[in-house]
């Protein structure tokens, strides 16, 4: 069985990740590819770009809808996800606006 996680790479912070990878994943890798975004594979597995905070609010939104939207429908048995969403805005709305952070994607 395959597994995909998504992450912000802060050095000095805790990573934060995105809640079902897979879906971000592919997105990532796919926007990398089609030079979509500043990124490359780094190793067999991996793939890393490199994005502002604007960037990387984009990518959220593509993938799992506008602010909130997750959120909701992730309510009650699944509020594990919706709280790992909510850490994820939380680490993003952090970032400085222009500095670029490296969003990391690896499949295992």
């Amino acid at each position: 069985m395959t597994f995909y996680d998504v992450w912000l790479d802060q050095p000095e912070q805790a990573a934060a990740f995105f809640p079902e990878g897979y879906a971000a994943f592919f997105t990532l890798k796919e926007g990398i590819d089609a030079g979509r975004w500043r990124g490359e594979q780094t190793s067999h597995l991996v793939w890393q770009a490199k994005m502002t905070r604007a960037e990387v609010e984009a990518l959220i939104e593509e993938v799992f809808g506008p602010e909130g939207a997750y959120e909701a429908r992730h309510a009650g048995p699944l509020e594990h996800l919706a709280d790992r969403m909510r850490a994820l805005r939380t680490a993003v709305a952090a970032l400085p606006e222009e500095e670029l952070v490296a969003v990391v994607a690896d499949e295992f």
